[in-house]
């Protein structure tokens, strides 16, 4: 079987979660994925077998132009002429409908997980499940010591009422997980507050 290729770019931050999406969802497959610049690593060369996945932030303007590459993230737009675009689903195939089906992000094969993680409570018109996102968070304590989140979103608030539920059952989980993100045009940073 040959491997996929996953290009992350994004230096010494923490991992997009579109990028640890992706290498869940090989994982779940059993299908081999090779990070060629995890984080805390030297970045490996592409060897040219193999579909190559090149994550972009926005405003990032670094990725090959070749025929077998997909680029996905906010990053990604119609300028990579060869290239196949996913602006929002790294996922090969079609889009997928439901967020929750997807696996939770492992951060597998990453590198290492610094203590704030960015995270994601949907793509697009599409909101992850509230429990699905505190399925990861429990993961990312649990295994990481994760203590900060970094919501990519646009605008959390863009997913009527999904903020105060997750801010709910965030309340009831045993770590003071701390986290930041934009809603409703302003950028907001909430500490959960343990319920006794």
């Amino acid at each position: 079987m040959t491997a996929a290729y996953l290009r992350l770019g994004t230096g010494a931050g923490p991992p997009p979660p579109l990028a640890a999406q992706l290498a869940a969802w090989f994982a779940q497959r059993g299908e081999p994925l090779c990070v060629l610049d995890p984080h805390g690593e030297g970045e490996r060369d592409w060897p040219g077998d193999g579909d190559l996945y090149v994550h972009l932030d926005a405003g990032q303007r670094h990725a090959p132009d070749l025929p077998n590459v997909t680029v996905f993230g906010p990053g990604a737009d119609g300028r990579f002429v060869r290239a196949r675009v996913r602006p929002g689903d790294p996922e090969p195939g079609d889009r997928v409908e439901d967020l929750g089906t997807l696996p939770i992000p492992t951060y597998a094969g990453l590198g290492v997980v610094p203590p704030a993680v960015r995270i994601l409570a949907g793509r697009g018109d599409r909101v992850r499940p509230v429990s699905h996102v505190l399925r990861e968070i429990v993961y990312l304590c649990e295994m990481h010591r994760v203590g900060h989140l970094m919501f990519d979103d646009a605008d959390l608030d863009a997913f009527p009422g999904w903020r105060a539920a997750f801010e709910a059952e965030l309340a009831h989980l045993p770590w003071a997980v701390s986290w930041e993100g934009f809603a409703s045009g302003k950028r907001i940073r909430r500490t959960a507050t343990l319920r006794p």
